[in-house]
């Protein structure tokens, strides 16, 4: 079965915990969306340390959709629901870092931080961006997130090449996580899977739902 992560944007710390309470027991994990207006257009919510206010028994990862993300992983290493220490997995772009003489240096160190306080680390890759220069990265990070659209905005359809850079990454590194988020419906899903991804990031599918728990329990049976 398909392991299925809701994808959440919000604007306040009170929208997030209405969309969290609103996939509890649907979901092991949720992505918590996060954006400064600089990386992408949008901004969401990005109060880390508002997050010990959260009441959640899922487990959160963060999506940075922000620059300089490595000034900021710290925060999100530290807060986190219930007195945890923190999100469990955070996502940091790679087009976000990429341009940095020392690049390599910054992932290695983000990632050794995360494993220290026993957190996962990913890259997310947006649709141009190849995935060849993951090699000097892939084994010291978890996961790989593919974005099947532009980052910043919800509900724009798959880009269909992003099956073959599926494909690809499987191929070429058989034992890393790969996420897909951005237009995984029940259309697309399918072929996701097939592809070789593990993990479907849904944001508009779910949250454009009348019943949640159905839309849901429909990805979530899902077969590659």
């Amino acid at each position: 079965m398909a392991e299925v992560v809701p994808a959440i944007i919000a604007q306040n710390f009170k929208e997030l915990e209405e969309k969290i309470k609103a996939v509890e027991g649907l979901c092991e994990w949720a992505q918590i969306d996060v954006m400064d207006g600089k990386f992408v257009l949008q901004r969401t919510f990005n109060r880390p340390a508002e997050l010990s206010n959260l009441k959640t028994n899922l487990k959160l990862e963060a999506h940075l959709m922000i620059e300089h993300p490595w000034n900021f992983i710290d925060d999100w290493m530290v807060a986190g629901p219930l007195g945890e220490p923190g999100v469990k997995r955070i996502l940091a772009h790679y087009e976000a870092i990429a341009f940095r003489l020392d690049a390599e240096n910054i992932i290695e160190d983000m990632a050794a931080k995360c494993h220290v306080a026993d957190c996962e680390f990913g890259i997310a890759l947006n649709p141009e961006t190849p995935i060849d220069d993951m090699d000097k990265y892939i084994l010291k990070i978890d996961t790989i997130q593919l974005m099947g659209v532009k980052p910043g905005r919800a509900g724009q359809n798959f880009q269909e090449h992003i099956l073959n850079k599926i494909q690809d990454l499987r191929k070429q590194y058989p034992g890393v996580k790969i996420e897909v988020d951005g237009g995984v419906n029940l259309e697309t899903a399918p072929k996701i899977l097939k592809a070789g991804a593990d993990i479907l990031v849904v944001g508009a599918y779910i949250w454009q739902a009348e019943n949640k728990k159905e839309a849901m329990n429909q990805l979530k049976s899902l077969r590659a």
